[in-house]
């Protein structure tokens, strides 16, 4: 069995990159690999609340998320995810800022380099 750090770790990886790598992503060229991308986040983020969520309440607190080890990056983005700001962090949440990061990336990469400014 894997741990629940291995299972999670990767997730949240993809939610917290920075716009410029999914940016540059290759496979971020079309609808349909966007969708597929998409696809295979939710996939993981059901796995990361398996093993992340020790309540089983389908939702992710400060204090789990601590206490699963979880990268510091998404205790700061915490109150940007928790989008109705009931303190827990549902699937769909994070699936939500993910959809936003890469359409924000993808809108960026769509633009002319000299438009870009600093982000």
């Amino acid at each position: 069995m894997k741990s629940p750090i291995a299972v999670i770790l990767p997730v949240l990886a993809a939610l917290l990159a920075p716009r410029d790598v999914l940016a540059f992503d290759p496979t971020m060229q079309s609808k349909a690999a966007v969708e597929q991308r998409r696809e295979r986040l939710r996939e993981k983020r059901e796995q990361q609340f398996r093993a992340g969520d020790l309540d089983r309440s389908r939702s992710l607190s400060r204090v789990e998320i601590e206490a699963a080890k979880l990268p510091d990056a998404l205790l700061r983005r915490f109150s940007e995810i928790d989008a109705d700001g009931d303190d827990a962090l549902t699937p769909e949440e994070l699936e939500a800022a993910q959809n936003r990061r890469i359409e924000a990336a993808r809108d960026g990469a769509e633009r002319p380099v000299d438009q870009r400014g600093s982000e």
